[in-house]
Parts: structure tokens; C-alpha cells; sequence
């Protein structure tokens, strides 16, 4: 289990990065599983085809992981690609208990099932070939990561 704590210097500037720890290779095609449980009122991301220059949010894409069970889907919210397109449904967990995430990218395109069903299919303008990443959100966010498998395709 990996766990993210006191992450620092995120902003919603795209020219600015904050905290992450991401894999060391490059991927493009790839099946991408893990379970995650974020605390109260925490914030994370799984990132998706980043680059390291720049916020990685927006040079590929962040499904944004947040404590907010109940709550109506936005471009801001849990399951959402982060500013880009929010998921059909809030399929998001209590906060601390384990969600499931399988994240599938084909080209432009990144389908995210997440506890089991599919809510993102898009067909993306940002890069195909990237980092994967976790994000470490803020002081205030404890995220915990488990039963992590990439699969390129």
C-alpha cells in the first residue's frame, strides 16, 4: 500500500506542479487498475499520460479522486476527468472506504470503470504517450493506494 500525505504547492495553474510520484517509464496504450480510499474532505488524482513539465492535470488528463459520496457529478468532482468531462454517475465510496478504478486508454481515447461501472468514455486532444501518476494533494489529504497493475496493450 502506498500512502500520500502532506502533499504541497498544488494550484489549478497549468504551468504549475505540485506533489506526485509518478511511474518511471512512459505509457500509451495501457489498462491501469488500483483501489484508493481517501479520507474527509481529501483530495487526490490519478494521473493519466503526463508530462513532467507543467501542472500534469492538464498536459494529459487527472481522474480526480475526492471525499464526496452522494454528491452530483461536475468537471470538478470525484470519477471526473479534472476539468475536462465529470463521470455519468457518482460511483464514489464513504470516505476511507476502498473504491475501485480501472482506467483503459486506446489512442485518444480513456475509458474509466470505477466500482465497477463505466463512467468516463473519451476521446481525448491531449497527449497519447505519458506518465502515470498519484497525485499528493495537500496537508489536509491522506490517500492510501493498493493492488496497483498497469498493463500495456
Amino acid at each position: 500500500m502506498l500512502v500520500g500525505r502532506n502533499g504541497k504547492d498544488w494550484s489549478t495553474n497549468p504551468a504549475k506542479s505540485g506533489s506526485w510520484l509518478r511511474t518511471e517509464k512512459q505509457y500509451g496504450d495501457f489498462i491501469l487498475e488500483l483501489d484508493y480510499a481517501i479520507n474527509g474532505g481529501g483530495n487526490s488524482g490519478i494521473f493519466i499520460r503526463s508530462a513532467l513539465e507543467k501542472n500534469p492535470a492538464f498536459t494529459g488528463h487527472e481522474m480526480q479522486i475526492l471525499a464526496d459520496y452522494g454528491r452530483q457529478p461536475t468537471k470538478g468532482s470525484a470519477g471526473s476527468l479534472y476539468d475536462v468531462i465529470a463521470a455519468t454517475k457518482n460511483m464514489s465510496k464513504p470516505a476511507g472506504e476502498w473504491n475501485h478504478v480501472r482506467i483503459v486508454t486506446h489512442g485518444r481515447r480513456i475509458e474509466v470503470w470505477w466500482n465497477g461501472e463505466k463512467t468516463i468514455d473519451y476521446e481525448t486532444d491531449r497527449l497519447t504517450q505519458g506518465y502515470l501518476g498519484l497525485q499528493n494533494h495537500d496537508s489536509k489529504s491522506a490517500v492510501k493506494f493498493r493492488n496497483i497493475r498497469i498493463t500495456e496493450q
